[in-house]
């Protein structure tokens, strides 16, 4: 029986990394623009007076260098947040007959 259940979240699993490639290329294909850089049609004297100082347009890497002191702003609380949103998530019960909030059955055996 255990073996069931393992086949039936590994068909799940095939499934959904089967639908989300199909929902991925369409849209990639449908929307290509999404692919490039947001800031490509940006002038690059534009880029180099203006958009390298705004802190939102930074690299984790180049604020670590210029301006550390925003770091915990701009990724401490999303950080948090997610850290927040899993305990929450690991403490939560499961509903009657599942193992995860993933919903996969549980195997008896």
């Amino acid at each position: 029986m255990a073996f069931l259940a393992s086949s039936q979240a590994a068909s799940r699993a095939s499934a959904g990394a089967v639908a989300g490639s199909i929902l991925l290329g369409s849209f990639f294909g449908f929307f290509p623009g999404c692919l490039a850089s947001p800031y490509a049609a940006v002038d690059p004297i534009l880029t180099t007076f203006w958009l390298d100082s705004v802190a939102e347009a930074m690299s984790l890497q180049t604020m670590l260098q210029l301006v550390p002191q925003k770091i915990p702003g701009f990724y401490g609380f999303p950080v948090l947040t997610l850290g927040l949103a899993v305990a929450a998530l690991h403490r939560a019960a499961p509903p009657a007959g599942e193992t995860s909030a993933l919903g996969l059955s549980k195997g008896e055996g």
